[in-house]
């Protein structure tokens, strides 16, 4: 089935349902799940036919539930990223762990020449839905992010 602007699909991630907004020049799928949009790859997501939706409506996934039992912290490594691939990774993981109730990411960009701990705590700084960060005292290789 092909995935247009308005198709109901299946983010497989997060274990919940959206709808695709716009498709990005690079292929990307920009999808509204409540009131966060998500960026997605093709093979994130699964268009839903119509009788998929009904049936998921009846019978929500048990991944959600699974999500709660696992930890509450996420954990994102930056190694070998230049600094846009690491803003765009740091996007997606905030929006994954708040559709997944995660309150906590553990951000690993090492210590190097500080430009991907520079421009992460830059970024962080003008993101509304982090409360708070700060570096781990043993190892300064690390933010942990409050959601």
């Amino acid at each position: 089935m092909a995935l247009d602007i308005g198709s109901h699909v299946w983010l497989r991630r997060i274990g919940k349902e959206g709808i695709i907004s716009s498709i990005g020049p690079d292929g990307m799928y920009r999808v509204s799940v409540g009131s966060l949009s998500l960026r997605c790859k093709a093979d994130e997501i699964e268009k839903l036919s119509p009788s998929k939706m009904r049936q998921r409506e009846k019978n929500p996934s048990s991944k959600a539930s699974k999500t709660s039992e696992r930890s509450r912290i996420l954990s994102l490594d930056l190694h070998g990223k230049t600094v846009n691939e690491a803003l765009e990774a740091i996007e997606q993981c905030i929006s994954d762990a708040i559709m997944a109730g995660i309150d906590e990411i553990e951000l690993i960009h090492g210590l190097g020449t500080g430009k991907l701990q520079r421009a992460a705590h830059q970024y962080l700084k003008g993101c509304k839905v982090v409360h708070a960060f700060r570096v781990l005292d043993n190892n300064p290789g690390t933010t942990i992010i409050h959601l």
